[in-house]
Formats: structure tokens, C-alpha cells, sequence
């Protein structure tokens, strides 16, 4: 699974959508980015291109499917050292 500091959603010159990975709060317009054109793709780590930053958009589309995190903790025991398992999952249905 993909990790990131930042996400960015953005526009192409194209008029194409695109999520990405950032480190900075402040993406560089007309930088180049590992583009994905989901954010399931983007957390999966597949179907990534090279895309120019034109225009930034808000993060989440106003349509965007519905995601949900877990986190499971297991108690550590003699035998057992303690560790912790996050589930992610998405729905297309909204609430």
C-alpha cells in the first residue's frame, strides 16, 4: 500500500483529473508527478503516469466513493510481542 505526507488532487492541461502523492503543503504548478487517475490507485500503487500539475483541486471529488480505517491492536503476552493491523476499505455508497 502507497504511503504519503500530502495528497493532491489535480488537473492536467488536458482537462484530465489526477490524484498524487506530496511532501510539501506547496506542489509546484507545471511540476511533473507519479500521477494516478483514482485514489485507489493511488493506495494500490497501480496505473501511476508522469502528469503535469496545471491546476490543483480540492482532495476529494464531491462523488468521491465513501473509505473506512480500522486499527486492531493485539495485546502483547509472554510469547507474543504486541502489533497493531489497519484495514482500509471503500463503498461506493454514500450515507
Amino acid at each position: 500500500m502507497a504511503t504519503f505526507e500530502y495528497l493532491y488532487r489535480f488537473e492536467t492541461e488536458k482537462g484530465d483529473e489526477f490524484f498524487a502523492k506530496g511532501v510539501s503543503t506547496e506542489p509546484i504548478i507545471g511540476g511533473s508527478v507519479d500521477a494516478f487517475p483514482t485514489l485507489e490507485d493511488l493506495l494500490g500503487d497501480q496505473n501511476g503516469t508522469q502528469e503535469n500539475i496545471t491546476k490543483l483541486l480540492p482532495p476529494i471529488p464531491q462523488r468521491a466513493s465513501q473509505f473506512t480505517a480500522s486499527v486492531s491492536i493485539t495485546k502483547a503476552t509472554e510469547k507474543k510481542p504486541a502489533y497493531a493491523t489497519l484495514s482500509l476499505g471503500s463503498s461506493s455508497s454514500v450515507l
